[in-house]
This record gives structure tokens, C-alpha cells and sequence, in this order.
């Protein structure tokens, strides 16, 4: 029999390894003392490794013994034989998500207790802009990954926030591939710059909750590679992480584990991705890209196509059939085991780094990372004057806090974007308040009648319902308003994994609660003259056009983490200056105006089956601007509490050679010290393909500037970032004639625009004619007046 494993086996792997086993050659010794010891011992492993034990190796084990919470690992199976250990491979996307465990004892002898750091959620930190920022809190993660006894992270999610439902669209930057993509590579690089690895997911066009498990979305090639692929391959190239993950959904008829037109063609070929590609916890698919044939199974064909591990576990035996009945060959099973085998050499887990089981020796350092990144997150939407002086910041008097919100603030999503954390250090915003020295009245401490009016996000760990206060008109204001200089009201939505949003009252759409309580506090606020403030405790967009004029100024704080209220304290009281800008679009509605229903899905189709994405490339900013549709708030908006200005920016040169520079100065023209993000846009000529009015193509964020201080930025646009996709010639392509250059503060604050021409058509690059819809798909066409 097989030598007895060092980590602990389910008994149906045990089983099925007696089975096996029990007839290899090699079952009982390793006769030829082969091990794993570095790249060059690979090819002599692939020589004495049985075939059950390639295959053995290609199945993940449902749960890692080495890391408790993490959301599962590889096989430890032939750890004792070839030296190949078990690797943790820990969630999610807003930290390390793992079990709290007893963590050592406290000087005064008190016992700990082992949390992680919880980050602002994606859509959060990509509001930053800033990409060195970024590149800590990858580093933050990294430093308790490896602490912990990680090897791999589950994260970062990347998908495009195609439609505004999209329950999960908190794990996700952008609306945005550009800025996804850049937010990616560096949150990717300061991880694995503390040698623990990243994974990009889900590989790809996993745009929606609903009916997500092999969910057929059919769209065109050009939108694939211009909005859904170009975040992921910006990724790759620039940041070289460990790990894709691929997604649930087919992608025109196929599943991506099991389709090599997505992963051996665009991503190792293409791209040049050398990592290890893996399925989502039981993504392994139903849709093969070959015909059935004897050996055609699930498993053997993700393994053809070039995914290496099947998670949380797969069947050995299906792979073994795969090879016998000659659907498999042996250079396929050896090339995905020798990736997996070099993922292995990279890993704490094959240096012999033992998990702490200590306190989090991190947590101080990495908490001030969060607050720092929360409140450079942290967008103004409003703020208007009352008595002649802004809402915000507030810089005195007493402040009256309503809405249950108040105590109840979202730190993070549910479900594999959750972190577990310490419950004690968790401050909501009254006592976050109080802690800035500001007198506060809440409004919760008072017994005013309750309705259910927050429906629960349900899914994976999805937020119980909650009551919402509802006072009366006299009640608040003998209270809270007669009281108070000024009021601060608190909207919370959580989301989860596994769930979409409704469009629906207390979801999408305020409750009825919510809004009398909004109409009654800014009616009484108004008369009385007193600023009337609304905080956003989210991490998606909700409707807001219904009810943003009742407020004199609005702060979107997004999802805040293991410090919640703290940074929106220090925020909303003036003691730091915010910079975020929106990652992603605040429509006025869901609905939109086009005959297809676009840019979102009719509600009574949303979520069945097959999805067809009718509107191409025009996704988000990129439909609203050039189908003049009007928005409560655009992407890349933001206020803060500084004043900028833009000169007059400069061009290398009018005509094009290869790339050309644009270059700006900013200067702060306030008292208040703040960062600016500049973005640049780029309208092409839409003569042989229609182009989006314009798109993003470079941004950059200011180092804090003092008063009358400014910063040049300067952008590079080559060649590549100006080229679209031809689906006919399966090129990027530039296409001669003039372009425009917008410098702006957001999609639509246009600050200055200059023209250069391309003279001729450039083919940047030739690509392979792969992932061909397999329905016809009648894409929107802008009007001819956008352009």
C-alpha cells in the first residue's frame, strides 16, 4: 500500500487511492529517489510518476489541512513519495478569508484570537486611481498570506461591471477594462512581491449571479477582446500572476475550463501566460469544445484544453479514461502536471513555512493600509453651500446621526469576498464621530417605531433582513434636528456571492422608509437652515435620482472594512481630504431607452438562458456618452475638498510615429491640501468600424498638493492603445485620420481637447480567429449625430 500521507485524505480520496494505487509500480516506494526539488528535477518526475499519480495531482482536495478557512488546496498525496506538498489556497478579494483560530495570549494574559485585515471592497480601491496605493495593499495581503500559511489568493476579481444588477459587482473594479486591468497588475504585484501567488478571475464574461453556473452568454468577438478579455491579458502581461481561475458561464457554447481557443490559444499563446489555470469551485463545465468521443469527459477535456487543476476536486479516473481510450495524450497530462509541479516550487508550502498560529502580527500596519485606502476611495457626489458655508466638511457643533445605518455599516460583501475579522475593533460612524471629538445625537438610541422595509441580500452568506426607523415628522425634529447644527443620514446595501439585485424597494430602489425618512429630515433640515448630509454605505450603485436633490451634499464611503466608520468619520469632519473618483457609472435608471433594452437587460429577461450582450462594446461610460444618455453621476466623477486646475496641455507632435505624449500641470488653487486624477480619453475615427465616442486610455493621480502647488503628468498613448479590434481580419488596427485627446476630471468634465493624425492604417498586432459566436447577434450601432 501507499505509504501513509502527512495530511489527512476525505475517504473517498482514500479509496479511490487503495484502489489505484494498489496496481502502479511505483505504489509503495519512490525506487528511484526521485524528488521535487527545483525545475530541473520536473522532467524525471513526468518518467516515474504513474499515470494515477498525474492525474491525482490535476484534482484539488476539497480542504486544506495546513490552513483552516482557506477554501481549499492541492493534494499533500504525494508529499511522503516525491516530496510534492499540499498548497493553501485561500478566498477573496477584499483580504485573506480564513477560519479565526485561538492566536496566542496578550501581554496581560488575555488568549487571542487569529483575524485577517479586511480592504475596502475592488470597486473601492479602484476609485483610488491610484495605482501605487494599490500596489500596498497587495503587498498588505501578501505579508498575512504568507503569515498565515497561504500559498496561493483566490483574487483578485476582475470581471466588467456590464450591468448595475450584478450582485457581485463589489468583487469587481471597473466598468472599465483599462482601469481594471491597471488596479489588477498592481495589486498583483505587491502580492507576489512577498513570494505568495495571485489569481485572476473568473476567466471570463462572468458578468451576473443569476443562473451564473454554465450560463450561456453569447457575444461578439470584438466585445470579447476589447472589454471582456483586454483587463485579464493587461494583467498578465504586466503583473505575470500565478494563477487564472476560469468562470461558470459558457462563452458562445463552450465552458471556459474546457475551451483551448481561450486558454492555450489567447492566454498562454497570445499573452504568454506560464502559470497554472483552474476551474471556480465546481466550474468544471458541461460544454466541451470537441465532439463526444470515447474518453471525451469533463475532466479529460479540461485537461486537453489546459486547465491543471480541477477544484475543489475532480475525478482521476475520468482523466485516466481520457488517456487510455486515446482522447488523452501523455504530453497533454505531462505538460499540465509539470505546471502545476512548477506553481508548487514557488510557494511557501515547498520552502517549509509553517502557518502561524499567532495574533496577526500585521494587523496594525496593514489597518492604517485600509484606512488610507478608504478614504483616497471615498467620493463626494454633493456638497452644496448652506448659510453660505459647504455641508461639508463639518467643522463644528453638534451632530444628529439618523437612519439604523448609522450603527450598521457595510464592511464587506458575503460570501467568498468575505474576511473574517475582528469583531471588537469594528467602530460604526456615531462612535466613530464621537472619537473625532464631534457631540453626536443618534437617532438610534431613541424608540421610534420600526418596519421591515431592507429586503436581505440573501445568496451566499447574504445580510439577514434588518428594521428601518421611521419617526415622526415631529418626532425628528424635537430630537434630532432642533438639536443638531447639522444631520447626517446613512444608506447601507450589502451584497453578496451567488445573488443579483433586485430592482426592487429596499434594493436597487430606496424603501419607502428610507425616502420618508430622507423627504423629512431635509424638509425639516431646510427650514431650520442646517446642512442635511447623506452617507452611502455600499458597494455598488443604487438609484439616486429620485431623491439626491433632497440632500445638500452626499458621500459615497463604499465598503470600508476592518476600520468602517473611522475613515468616514475623519472624512465627513474635514481631518482627511478624499480623492476617490467613480470607478463606475450612477444611472439615473436601469432601464434603458434602446428598442433591445440596452444597456441592461430587461428585467424580465435578466438572468434566463442564453444571455446575449446585444450591446456589444458599448458598456457603461462608453454607452451613455456616445448614445447621449444622461446618468445621476458619471464614471470618474468626484469632488473633494480641494480646487484644481488644468493649463493647457502639450502634444509631442500633431502627426503619430509609433506613440505620442500628451502632458498637463495641475495645480491646487485652494487652501486645503489633495490629489487630483487626471484621465485622458481618446476619440477615434469611426469610418471603417464604429468607436465609442471616447475611451479611456491613460490616468494619473497627483501626489497631495499644497496650496498654489502643481504636478506635471505626462501619458504615453502607443500604438496598441489606440486600436481596434477587426473581427474580419482578426487584427488590432489604428485606423488613419484625426483623433481627439480629451484631459478631463471624469467622463464628461472635459478640461481640455487637442487633435493629432494617424496617417496611415497601422495593423498593430494579428491574432488567432478564435471564440466565434455560434448565434447570430445583432449588436447596437451608435447614431451617426454621437460622432
Amino acid at each position: 500500500m501507499h505509504r501513509k500521507c502527512k495530511y489527512a485524505l476525505s475517504l473517498m480520496t482514500a479509496v479511490m487511492l487503495v484502489m489505484l494505487f494498489a496496481v502502479t509500480p511505483y505504489a509503495t516506494a519512490n525506487e528511484k529517489n526521485v524528488y521535487l526539488k527545483d525545475e530541473s528535477s520536473i522532467p524525471e518526475l513526468l518518467k516515474v510518476m504513474t499515470l494515477e499519480e498525474k492525474a491525482l495531482l490535476l484534482a484539488g482536495d476539497q480542504d486544506s489541512q495546513k490552513l483552516k478557512g482557506a477554501a481549499g488546496s492541492t493534494t499533500g498525496a504525494l508529499y511522503e513519495k516525491y516530496g510534492i506538498p499540499a498548497t493553501s489556497l485561500p478566498d477573496g478579494p477584499a483580504g485573506v478569508r480564513i477560519d479565526p483560530l485561538p492566536g496566542g495570549t496578550a501581554p496581560d494574559g488575555t488568549p487571542l484570537t487569529r483575524y485577517a485585515t479586511q480592504f475596502p471592497n475592488a470597486s473601492a480601491r479602484a476609485s483610488t486611481w491610484n495605482m501605487d496605493l494599490l500596489n500596498k495593499v497587495g503587498q498588505s495581503i501578501g505579508k498575512e498570506l504568507r503569515y498565515f500559511g497561504g500559498d496561493l489568493w483566490l483574487a483578485p476579481a476582475m470581471n466588467i461591471h456590464r450591468h448595475p444588477l450584478n450582485g457581485r459587482n463589489f468583487e469587481y473594479y471597473s466598468e472599465d477594462p483599462l482601469l481594471s486591468g491597471k488596479a489588477s497588475a498592481a495589486e498583483v504585484k505587491g502580492l507576489q512581491s512577498q513570494r505568495v501567488g495571485a489569481t485572476i478571475k473568473h476567466f471570463a464574461a462572468n458578468n451576473q449571479e443569476t443562473a451564473r453556473r454554465n450560463l450561456p452568454t453569447n457575444l461578439s468577438q470584438r466585445a470579447l477582446r476589447e472589454i471582456y478579455l483586454r483587463g485579464f491579458e493587461i494583467a498578465v502581461k504586466e503583473a505575470k500572476p500565478w494563477a487564472i481561475m476560469t468562470a461558470y458561464n459558457q462563452i458562445n457554447g463552450i465552458s471556459p475550463p474546457q475551451n483551448p481557443e481561450l486558454i492555450t490559444t489567447i492566454a498562454r499563446g497570445e499573452w504568454g501566460f506560464d502559470g497554472i489555470v483552474m476551474t471556480d469551485w465546481g466550474g468544471q463545465g458541461n460544454a466541451s469544445y470537441w465532439e463526444p468521443q470515447p474518453g471525451n469527459n469533463t475532466y479529460s477535456s479540461m485537461v486537453k484544453a489546459g486547465t491543471d487543476l480541477s477544484m475543489p476536486s475532480g475525478s482521476a479516473e475520468d482523466i485516466i479514461e481520457g488517456y487510455q481510450k486515446g482522447f488523452l495524450t501523455m504530453d497533454e497530462i505531462d505538460a499540465a502536471v509539470a505546471r502545476v509541479l512548477k506553481y508548487v516550487l514557488k510557494t511557501p508550502a515547498f520552502e517549509g513555512v509553517q502557518p502561524s498560529t499567532d495574533h496577526n502580527k500585521y494587523a496594525k500596519e496593514n489597518e492604517q493600509v485600509v484606512f488610507d485606502t478608504a478614504v483616497e476611495s471615498m467620493v463626494i457626489l454633493k456638497n452644496e453651500k448652506v448659510k453660505g458655508k459647504k455641508a461639508l466638511p463639518i467643522t463644528g457643533g453638534t451632530i444628529g446621526t439618523i437612519g439604523n445605518a448609522t450603527n450598521n455599516l457595510v464592511r464587506g460583501g458575503a460570501g467568498s469576498g468575505n474576511v473574517n475579522v475582528d469583531p471588537s475593533k469594528l467602530v460604526h460612524l456615531a462612535q466613530a464621530l464621537k472619537e473625532t471629538g464631534a457631540n453626536v445625537i443618534d437617532a438610534t438610541k431613541f424608540d421610534y417605531p420600526q418596519v421591515d422595509s431592507i429586503l436581505p441580500v440573501g445568496g451566499i452568506g447574504g445580510d439577514p433582513a434588518f428594521k428601518e426607523m421611521k419617526p415622526t415628522k415631529e418626532q425628528l425634529a424635537k430630537d434630532i434636528v432642533d438639536k443638531s447644527d447639522s444631520v447626517i443620514m446613512t444608506i447601507r446595501r450589502g451584497s453578496a456571492e451567488g445573488v443579483d439585485v433586485q430592482a426592487e424597494k429596499g434594493a436597487y430602489y430606496l424603501s419607502d422608509a428610507e425616502q420618508y425618512l430622507i423627504e423629512t429630515a431635509s424638509e425639516l433640515c431646510r427650514k431650520a437652515n442646517k446642512p442635511f448630509i447623506v452617507v452611502l454605505s455600499t458597494g455598488a450603485p443604487i438609484e439616486m435620482e429620485s431623491w439626491k436633490d433632497k440632500a445638500d451634499a452626499i458621500l459615497l464611503a463604499w465598503e470600508t472594512g476592518t476600520v468602517l466608520g473611522k475613515p468616514i468619520a475623519s472624512v465627513l469632519t474635514g481631518k482627511e481630504n478624499p480623492s476617490g473618483k467613480l470607478s463606475t457609472t450612477f444611472p439615473i435608471d436601469i432601464k434603458g431607452k434602446d428598442p433591445n433594452g440596452w444597456p441592461y437587460v430587461p428585467a424580465t429577461t435578466f438572468g434566463e438562458n442564453p444571455v446575449t450582450y446585444h450591446e456589444g462594446i458599448y458598456v457603461g461610460y462608453r454607452y451613455y456618452d456616445t448614445f447621449n444618455v444622461p446618468v445621476s453621476y458619471e464614471f470618474g466623477y468626484g469632488k473633494n475638498y480641494s480646487d484644481f486646475s488644468y493649463s493647457k496641455p502639450k502634444l509631442s507632435s500633431k502627426t503619430f510615429n509609433k506613440s505620442i505624449k500628451v502632458g498637463v500641470d495641475v495645480k491646487n488653487t485652494s487652501k486645503v491640501p489633495g490629489k487630483e486624477v487626471v484621465q485622458v480619453y481618446v476619440g477615434a475615427p469611426g469610418k471603417a468600424m464604429h468607436k465609442p465616442l471616447k475611451e479611456l486610455k491613460a490616468f494619473g493621480k497627483t501626489r497631495e498638493l499644497g496650496k498654489n502647488e502643481r504636478q506635471t503628468l505626462t501619458f504615453t498613448l502607443d500604438a496598441r492603445s489606440l486600436a481596434s479590434f477587426d473581427e474580419e481580419r482578426s487584427a488590432w488596427v489604428v485606423e488613419p485620420g484625426k483623433y481627439t485627446v480629451y484631459i478631463g476630471a471624469s467622463s464628461k468634465d472635459i478640461k481640455h481637447t487637442l487633435n493629432f493624425t494617424v496617417e496611415k492604417e497601422i495593423i498593430v498586432e494579428k491574432v488567432n480567429d478564435v471564440l466565434k459566436p455560434v448565434v447570430d447577434i445583432e449588436e447596437i450601432v451608435p447614431p451617426k449625430k454621437a460622432k
